[in-house]
């Protein structure tokens, strides 16, 4: 079973079933990590100021585009 394996670099089937555990053993970890991120969550505070901030922006944008497009300003600016 070794023996048919073996790649025309010489390679032995151990030396690449290591390489490939090595391989998934830093990305499990990985990936265990950026699940701790995502369920940790980010604090109130963070979340309201990405709120005031769209809304801010929305505000804004919609006197900047009136020139521009006229009644289809409040549309749009609500699908943004």
């Amino acid at each position: 079973f070794t023996d048919s394996m073996q790649t025309s670099e010489n390679r032995s089937c151990p030396e690449q079933l290591k390489s490939m555990e090595d391989s998934i053993r830093d990305m499990a970890i990985s990936i265990g990590g950026l699940i701790r991120l995502k369920s940790t969550g980010l604090p109130t505070a963070y979340d309201s100021f990405y709120q005031t901030a769209g809304l801010i922006f929305l505000v804004m944008a919609s006197f900047a585009w009136s020139p521009d497009m006229g009644w289809y300003t409040p549309p749009t600016a609500g699908v943004i």
